[in-house]
């Protein structure tokens, strides 16, 4: 059982508790520990408002693992957000290449810019223009068949390696609409 209580002092501690009666002697008796579980119960409450940021964050966001066995970088995961703008899952896309999703051509430029986040250790950031046909849930805004995204991506150290890149990208159409319109 997980009970909230407060010291003397105030301070409110998280602390799981276990007993059982016994009998000792003539008289019964309560065996049991009491265990300070506030790190882990913050730690768990943290996580969760991180996941739920994740999967509630307008923009695209990703997760890509990098393996250093193999030398490649692998999608970890997605929010829906990606889901929805790209019409790929997670399922679709947990651990694939960059280039076995995309193509050679495109997957080796995502996978440049990925290896040079991951040398330098050093946030990127980069727009990316596409052929609507590689976005199947967007059309192009202002007829000219590209799809305009901008994405920043982070490198993520784990115990002084880089482990993961974590990326997000925005859809910047209506940005690059009211620009091209402005310039005619």
């Amino acid at each position: 059982m997980h009970v909230r209580v407060t010291r003397t002092d105030g301070e409110q501690r998280w602390v799981t508790a276990q007993g059982q009666r016994i009998q000792q002697q003539d008289t019964q008796v309560v065996r049991g520990y009491v265990q300070d579980i506030t790190a882990r119960k913050e730690r768990m409450n943290a996580l969760e408002q991180i996941e739920t940021l994740f999967e509630n964050a307008q923009d695209m966001l990703f997760i890509i693992e990098y393996s250093t066995n193999n030398d490649e970088f692998v999608v970890k995961r997605v929010n829906h957000a990606f889901q929805s703008a790209t019409g790929l899952s997670n399922d679709d896309l947990q651990g694939k290449t960059p280039q076995a999703l995309f193509g050679e051509a495109r997957g080796q430029k995502i996978e440049d810019k990925y290896r040079r986040c991951l040398e330098t250790g050093q946030s990127l950031h980069y727009e990316e223009t596409l052929a609507e046909e590689h976005v199947p849930h967007r059309d192009s805004p202002i007829d000219d068949g590209l799809v305009y995204w901008e994405t920043h991506i982070t490198p993520v150290k784990m115990d002084g390696d880089v482990d993961w890149i974590v990326g997000s990208t925005r859809d910047v159409n209506e940005q690059k609409r009211r620009q091209q319109e402005l310039e005619r």
